[in-house]
């Protein structure tokens, strides 16, 4: 006891007989709540006490041990991992922290697959995933998307231009963000002609710099919702099809040699663009149209 006065043992020597009369049970760590990042010892296990007859803060070494961070965690098929810093619920994962760390990818329902593929839902479509928790065409297109042996057209309601008709060998991809188009606005402000010749525009302008045996309808542009540093902006993502895996691998070394001003000037020229700038400058602004971020031309077909 801390407050032993008056209080005395037996005999002169104090033993195991006046435990009772000298001490107090010191509290058990069961009753002690550890921090958020910290779970009781052993499951709070009555084997683990406080340092005194209540426990404190002091305590959490004695009492707590810290959870095990989701790195690492093996996640179910149909999800990834989270961002960020996710802990467990103890100090070691377990099926059960799921839910904590991982969250669902994106079915490979929600993908638009460019137009030179195709991926009907009874191929067993609703039991296929995305990489992430979105789908993307430049990663996922392989996992959800199958190459199509029709011909396919250009689509306005799809957001995509018409591409070649013949399957037969690789596929280029190149995915730019630009600055000045509004993605959310663009459908009610630009309207299907202005958008159309946005994007055939950049279509007729890859097909000619990325080599002879290139041709329009071997080319297919896409456009999304930017991201990030550009997320007020839209994705373009550009597809190359080409005869054989050596092509393919020299359209992207064309493509990466494009020079942005090159590219810009041609978004800044589309037909419509500065008049719907002038009536609608919030999904249309002529002046700052350019590229704002970019990626690495690749080949995705391998």
């Amino acid at each position: 006891r801390i407050d032993d006065m008056g209080l005395f043992c037996l005999s002169e020597a104090c033993s195991e007989r006046d435990t009772d009369t000298c001490c107090e049970a010191k509290a058990r760590c069961e009753s002690y709540s550890c921090p958020p990042h910290m779970v009781n010892k052993d499951g709070g296990s009555d084997d683990f006490f406080c340092s005194g007859t209540a426990c404190n803060d002091n305590d959490v070494g004695r009492c707590c041990s810290s959870k095990a961070t989701c790195r690492g965690y093996s996640c179910p098929e149909h999800m990834t991992l989270k961002d960020g810093l996710q802990l467990c619920g103890g100090t070691e994962c377990s099926t059960q922290d799921s839910d904590v760390c991982c969250t669902a990818r994106a079915n490979c329902t929600s993908m638009q697959c460019p137009d030179y593929t195709e991926r009907p839902l009874q191929q067993g479509l609703a039991g296929q995933y995305c990489a992430s928790t979105s789908c993307v065409v430049a990663t996922d297109a392989t996992a959800c998307c199958s190459k199509s042996s029709a011909s396919t057209t250009s689509s306005s309601s799809s957001n995509t231009t018409s591409t070649s008709s013949s399957m037969s060998g690789k596929v280029a991809s190149y995915t730019f963000q630009v600055s000045g188009v509004n993605y959310t606005l663009i459908d009610d402000s630009i309207g299907a002609t202005v958008k159309n010749s946005f994007l055939g525009d950049l279509q007729t302008f890859f097909a000619a710099s990325v080599g002879t045996n290139i041709g329009k309808e071997d080319v297919g542009v896409t456009l999304s919702a930017g991201t990030g540093f550009c997320s007020k902006g839209v994705t373009v993502t550009v597809v190359v099809q080409a005869e054989t895996a050596v092509m393919a691998q020299q359209v992207a070394s064309d493509i990466s040699k494009i020079e942005d001003s090159k590219i810009n000037k041609v978004m800044l020229a589309v037909q419509g663009v500065s008049s719907v700038a002038n009536g609608g400058a919030e999904a249309v602004s002529a002046g700052n149209i350019k590229i704002c971020s970019k990626g690495t031309a690749k080949v995705i077909h391998k």
